[in-house]
């Protein structure tokens, strides 16, 4: 019979508090004295800057020198934007993801960039570490074991979150010993409009894993609520028959091309008159549009051909022109743009200008933080004054919100997911708001005899064979 030891344990430290800045350092100590060093995600603080967690974009709280790998879940800023600040403080090793990941990952890199640089004399990164940072990101196929180090094994998952993204399984072996598993959710969710999304193999999941660090965006919520019935088609429907211009807020990755696919669904069945014109902004959602046109990426054969017909790009020189050209016009049109949170992103010009407007519906198809300007947006009454692009204006314009193609995974099917494998010996909760996250505590606790913590990055968390056995304070946050 294996041992437990309590010199074979693992540390884990965190960086953020709710939805953005992911970041995870492990630290793991084996008997012989040897110790590795890992990284799961790299991610920038994006919002509001109410809370100063943008500061914490500008340093790296430890030695990357260090560190010996690292791991990405998927592609969104808030998951690599730090990659290159990464290298800039002294990381040479390997960073690995998806190949279809893989395929992506320079364009929200090359965006993560010029959002740091905005606005500073002296970004904390140069263009040169961009560069470097390309040459060390390595492509792994789905279900491939990954040994970055001796004694370590790595799998990466399919997850409908996104394309290429991931959930990663770690895990640390020592002869005589019982594994240490970690399981890293990322932001999830169990199906993609434009892949097939495979359940974990079942050898994976038959044994428990000794942690499952789960994300909780939508903890307080299940599939069933009325915030998730489809109404996307019914209100651009509308929208468009009131001969109103709507605008769509989205992710460049992903849910821009998912939002294109349900408008030309909507032509197909007539909601919509194929001679609405259909306008995408936003050049990393343009660069993105096109390769999953015409890239290998895995995709259903089916799904290459997902753009609306009278389907146009917003080149950004002529932005500002076809904004005022399409929202001065009596005609109606839909506008789909990033950013989804409307905090930055090329829908701001779309939006600055469409607030004050009485024939124009925004749209939000997903999550919005508490901290960003589409939830403002969202809270902000009709016919009351609010702070936008820099102006302060009456809004006048319809809003609406929607989860109901968000990528994130709802609580009842975040449990069903959990629930598909043998009991975990705990469960960490991350990557949620706080009344989030702690709602979602209380709902897992009711079906598991799980040890259930909720991330806090003042912590930091001591993990064997056998889950979680210890809590301690941690500087790792370094505000």
């Amino acid at each position: 019979m294996k041992l437990l030891h309590t010199n074979f344990y693992l540390h884990l430290y965190g960086r953020h508090r709710g939805v953005t800045g992911s970041c995870f350092l492990g630290s793991t100590h084996f008997p012989n004295k040897k110790n590795v060093r890992f990284l799961v995600d790299c991610g920038s603080f994006q919002g509001v800057d109410n809370l100063g967690y943008l500061d914490l974009n500008d340093v790296i709280p430890f030695d990357t020198q260090k560190i010996d790998f690292v791991l990405i879940t998927h592609n969104h800023i808030d998951h690599i934007g730090l990659l290159p600040l990464l290298v800039n403080q002294g990381y040479t090793g390997p960073i690995y993801i998806t190949k279809p990941g893989y395929g992506l990952i320079d364009i929200p890199i090359n965006e993560a960039w010029k959002v740091h640089c905005k606005g500073k004399l002296n970004p904390s990164y140069e263009r040169s570490d961009v560069e470097s940072l390309f040459n060390q990101i390595s492509g792994v196929s789905f279900n491939q074991k990954v040994h970055p180090k001796k004694n370590v094994e790595i799998t990466f998952f399919k997850n409908g979150h996104l394309v290429g993204a991931s959930v990663i399984e770690v895990k640390f072996t020592y002869d005589g010993m019982d594994d240490i598993r970690l399981l890293f959710t990322g932001d999830y969710h169990y199906k993609n409009l434009f892949f097939d999304v495979e359940k974990i193999p079942i050898q994976n999941r038959k044994n428990p894993y000794s942690l499952v660090v789960c994300e909780s965006t939508y903890g307080n919520m299940d599939s069933t609520d009325e915030r998730c019935k489809p109404i996307l088609a019914t209100k651009i429907s509308e929208a468009i028959k009131n001969g109103m211009k709507v605008i769509i807020p989205t992710f460049a990755m992903g849910r821009t091309q998912e939002i294109a696919y349900l408008i030309k669904c909507m032509q197909n069945t007539e909601l919509i008159p194929e001679s609405i014109g259909i306008w995408q902004g936003g050049t990393s959602a343009r660069e993105i549009t096109n390769r999953f046109k015409y890239n290998d990426l895995g995709f259903k054969p089916n799904m290459r051909d997902f753009l609306p017909k009278n389907f146009h790009f917003v080149l950004s020189k002529e932005r500002h022109q076809v904004c005022e050209k399409l929202l001065d016009s009596p005609n109606p049109s839909i506008i789909i743009s990033p950013s989804g949170m409307a905090s930055y992103g090329a829908v701001k010009t779309f939006i600055t200008k469409a607030i004050s407007q009485n024939d124009v519906l925004i749209i939000f198809p997903g999550y919005c933080s508490k901290d960003s300007k589409g939830h403002e947006l969202i809270c902000t009454p009709k016919g009351t004054e609010i702070e936008y692009g820099g102006y302060s204006q009456i809004r006048n314009c319809d809003v609406a919100i929607s989860g109901e193609i968000s990528a994130h995974a709802k609580r009842d099917e975040l449990l069903a997911f959990l629930k598909d494998m043998a009991e975990p010996k705990s469960i960490l909760i991350n990557h949620g708001e706080e009344n989030d996250k702690i709602a979602f505590s209380n709902y897992l606790k009711n079906h598991f005899s799980s040890e259930i913590e909720i991330f806090n990055p003042d912590y930091g968390y001591s993990i064997n064979s056998n889950g979680i056995y210890e809590v301690f304070p941690s500087s790792f946050q370094l505000f």
